[in-house]
């Protein structure tokens, strides 16, 4: 049969969840959405050399404001990854986002870890002091 929860169990149960549901709403925060300017600029034929452009690591200048094509060269610029097409585009944003997701999540259950195993290290310290045992009277 399973023991109740003592009150430090609950506590720590209730923050775990509490915990839990604000990483779901600070994962759903920071996922990555699509960008209008990428897409349109995936779409528009004039950007097609923007998209046969070879990723050989040679380095990329910031494009300036009016410059064609800036949001996709803008996104090589910080991720230094050329898009070719929408799909790849879907596909770098739920990567991003799942790796986003697995970050936070893990990140939740190390601090779960880490806040029961010094619940549990507070336990023995209290029941390790001196004068912590009463005897029984006979």
């Amino acid at each position: 049969m399973i023991e109740r929860l003592n009150p430090w169990q609950r506590f720590w149960a209730m923050f775990g969840l509490v915990s839990l549901v604000s990483t779901f709403v600070l994962i759903v925060a920071i996922w990555p959405g699509h960008d209008a300017g990428i897409v349109a600029d995936l779409r528009d034929p004039a950007c097609q050399q923007w998209r046969d452009v070879v990723d050989s690591g040679e380095p990329v200048y910031y494009p300036e404001a009016g410059e064609p094509c800036r949001s996709m060269r803008l996104f090589r610029f910080d991720q230094h990854f050329t898009l070719h097409s929408e799909a790849e585009y879907d596909s770098h944003l739920r990567r991003t986002g799942l790796r986003y997701a697995l970050t936070a999540l893990a990140g939740w259950a190390g601090f779960m870890a880490m806040l029961y195993a010094l619940g549990v290290l507070a336990k023995k310290l209290v029941n390790a002091l001196p004068g912590r045992h009463r005897h029984k009277a006979d």
